[in-house]
């Protein structure tokens, strides 16, 4: 250990104690009730009187005023003898003293020096000629100013050497704790597979409070596989004069990132063909050896704008996180799709049975997905809505065709077998764990509001709002389509039918609302399906 490690692990009072010592001081260290703890290594007649009870005396009662706090300034003990002393504490509180003694020249002439050697029983003149090596004449307090400068100089260096090192390990510390906070959140993110906006605004959100650069980008590849909201997409963070579109030509042009070995490549703009200069990283995301995503950090700022490898090690850990998200997302992709491809089997088995009806699910879908965002229910629910209407009327499967299918007025015994679909519906789909939140919609779709619905004569509030949503659409699409029974009713007489059953079939704050829906789409999509029932029955 050297000399200036080892000292700094000392007490502070030992370390000022023998720099006072060393620079020619006499020096005494004393506990805070005054009583002496270390004296000065001084031999012959002047340590018989620096040890005298006389002497002593002196210093203990200049202590003993203080009590027990810090110092009232320079104390004399006799005219050219100053005692000056320094508090030094332990948790805050003084626990001693350090006392160095200034002695003019004069001092040893004075009468009250010669008192204090003669209540000592020493000779004052042995004693005089003894502390003469202590008395500050000007040349040795200019020697003893140089030392104690070149002590204070050497504490300073060391002070500062000291806080640029606990700076820098602080840094340190900073930036490791930012990039674990970042890694941790990106690791919870990665559920967030059917929210990519969401995940990758916390991703450049996060790597700007992390890293020292202004802007960031991701930019992803056409990909089929990866939904539409992230294919071929572009997702940037504080980006001003440079754009992502910017970027994203010259930076696919370079064979999507040179070298797709997953390893960054740091560019300047110019390179790039872009006006202002700067570095920028191009991190890309390789997947099968093909990079699919580029991850861009641009703007460098701070004392330092070149990129270091702690920029790029963090941009290439975080690449990690972007590109099993992306996976992620193509999995999901796939299993939406399998998904509605079930879906859409279900429904067409229910379409199969009466082309008078094809297409009747898809319709209240679609009307009671508008319904749902006209009341401003969250994107999910809505999505939710949208497949409880899909599959509202699963349960007809059950039901023969020729009940579906009969052009005149049904017996009581057929019309029982009709009210039970959507019990059968229920059935078929409770089993299935993320069919759970739409099963309400299935079952009460032909509740009323007055409760003289079916199966269960559930009223009012108690009819889940799925339910209540799809009834509306559901009635619409009766009113507005052509069956085996009758021809489809003029707008204006099926607008009319809604509102005037407000507070009896329907939920009277729903019915208004849908009453004014722009029912555009809808038309265009009936028009769809009257030529495909049209095919059907030529064929």
């Amino acid at each position: 250990m050297s000399p200036s490690s080892n000292q700094s692990c000392r007490l502070p009072g030992e370390v000022l104690r023998e720099r006072c010592a060393a620079a020619g001081y006499l020096v005494w260290t004393t506990d805070k009730a005054g009583r002496l703890l270390r004296e000065p290594k001084v031999s012959d007649t002047a340590g018989l009187f620096l040890k005298s009870g006389a002497f002593t005396g002196l210093l203990e009662s200049t202590v003993t005023s203080w009590e027990g706090g810090d110092p009232a300034g320079c104390a004399q003990l006799w005219p050219g003898c100053t005692l000056l002393g320094t508090a030094m504490r332990t948790r805050g509180r003084v626990s001693g003293y350090v006392l160095v003694a200034h002695i003019e020249p004069r001092a040893l002439g004075h009468s009250e020096f010669a008192a204090l050697c003669t209540s000592a029983l020493i000779d004052p003149d042995a004693v005089r000629d003894a502390m003469a090596a202590y008395a500050a004449s000007p040349e040795l307090e200019h020697e003893r100013l140089a030392t104690m400068l070149a002590a204070m100089r050497g504490d300073l260096e060391r002070t500062s050497l000291d806080e640029r090192t606990i700076d820098g390990f602080t840094n340190h510390l900073g930036d490791a704790y930012e990039q674990m906070a970042l890694l941790h959140e990106l690791g919870h993110s990665m559920t967030r597979f059917t929210d990519p906006l969401t995940f990758f605004e916390t991703v450049l959100e996060r790597l700007a409070d992390t890293l020292h650069f202004r802007w960031f980008c991701v930019l992803i590849t056409d990909d089929a596989d990866l939904p539409s909201e992230v294919s071929g997409g572009a997702f940037s963070f504080g980006m001003g004069r440079v754009s992502a579109d910017d970027l994203a030509g010259p930076l696919w042009a370079r064979g999507k990132v040179r070298p797709a070995d997953g390893s960054p490549d740091v560019l300047s703009l110019s390179s790039l063909g872009i006006a202002g200069g700067g570095q920028i990283v191009a991190q890309p995301i390789v997947r099968d050896g093909v990079t699919s995503a580029i991850l861009v950090a641009g703007g460098k700022r701070g004392d330092d704008p070149q990129v270091s490898s702690y920029d790029t090690k963090l941009i290439a850990s975080v690449s990690g996180y972007v590109g099993t998200f992306l996976d992620n997302a193509r999995l999901e992709h796939r299993r939406n799709a399998m998904f509605v491809g079930s879906i859409g089997a279900l429904t067409a088995m229910v379409d199969a049975k009466d082309h008078y009806t094809l297409g009747h699910s898809e319709r209240v879908a679609l009307l009671a997905c508008q319904l749902a965002k006209l009341i401003e229910l969250p994107t999910e629910t809505t999505e939710r809505i949208h497949l409880s209407g899909l599959l509202h009327d699963v349960g007809k499967v059950g039901v023969p065709e020729a009940v579906l299918t009969k052009t005149d007025r049904l017996t009581d015994e057929e019309f029982e077998i009709i009210k039970r679909h959507p019990r059968q519906g229920y059935d078929m789909l409770k089993g299935i764990p993320s069919f759970e939140d739409i099963l309400g919609g299935v079952l009460t779709h032909h509740e009323r509001w007055d409760g003289r619905g079916y199966p269960d004569k559930t009223s009012g509030e108690d009819i889940p709002l799925f339910g209540r949503i799809l009834c509306l659409a559901d009635s619409f699409d009766a009113m507005s389509s052509n069956r085996a029974y009758r021809s489809a009713m003029p707008r204006e007489k099926v607008i009319e039918e809604i509102r005037a059953c407000a507070g009896k079939q329907f939920d009277p704050n729903l019915a208004p609302i849908f009453a004014s829906m722009d029912f555009t789409a809808f038309d265009e999509l009936l028009a769809v399906n009257a030529s495909r029932s049209a095919n059907v029955k030529a064929a």
